[in-house]
């Protein structure tokens, strides 16, 4: 237990706050950080830790298609992480097609001046997916690098930024950890997502032209 105390020097207040917490044994969180597929990131995406507010964004996650039986290749790649490190049997793995669609905001990004005066940014995208027990099943990280003439700079920090990446997930994970990391200055922002996600109703259809 770590207990909190706030004192304000005006006199006259009544402070209402959380005096303790409980907090995670600083050994057994850094063991647990050392299993996430992100470890150059530290905890960041542990499943469960708080969110990063460093860098703001917007996600839209949507699935494609129909949950499907594992590749010999994704048995591979998931054979990496914890939750399937010790499975022989893979009849049972269904994989759900997820699309991850980021913005950020251009002046949130990092530019930095090149030879010929243009600017280049760089982000890397993260997503992970974990089983109940916060335990990581699978996860992919994506770059990407921006660069525009000086030109278009001025303009492009008031634009924001798109990027798509691909995520392939198993069917038994409850929960989606992604993250938008700036490489350079370590800022980070996260979000977290239950799965499995629900279908998105259609879209609205267009009136036939009436004679």
């Amino acid at each position: 237990m770590r207990k909190i105390r706030v004192k304000i020097a005006r006199k006259g207040y009544n402070l209402s706050y959380r005096r303790s917490y409980f907090a995670d044994d600083e050994k057994s969180f850094l063991q647990k950080a050392a299993k996430v597929p992100f470890a150059h990131i530290g905890g960041a995406m542990e499943r469960g830790a708080p969110l990063g507010h460093e860098i703001v964004f917007r996600l839209h996650v949507a699935t494609e298609g129909a949950p499907a039986a594992a590749t010999p290749e994704q048995i591979s790649e998931l054979s990496r992480f914890t939750a399937f490190a010790s499975r022989n049997e893979w009849a049972d793995v269904q994989i759900q097609r997820y699309f991850l669609d980021y913005w950020i905001s251009g002046d949130q990004l990092n530019f930095v001046v090149l030879a010929d005066g243009s600017r280049s940014a760089k982000l890397e995208f993260l997503a992970g997916a974990y089983d109940a027990e916060g335990v990581p099943m699978s996860g992919q990280l994506s770059m990407a690098e921006k660069s525009v003439p000086a030109e278009r700079f001025v303009k492009l920090r008031r634009e924001a930024l798109h990027g798509r990446q691909q995520f392939d997930v198993p069917t038994q994970a409850a929960w989606l950890r992604v993250a938008a990391r700036d490489p350079e200055l370590n800022r980070v922002g996260t979000i977290e997502i239950r799965l499995p996600l629900s279908p998105e109703p259609p879209g609205p259809v267009a009136n036939s032209p009436r004679d």
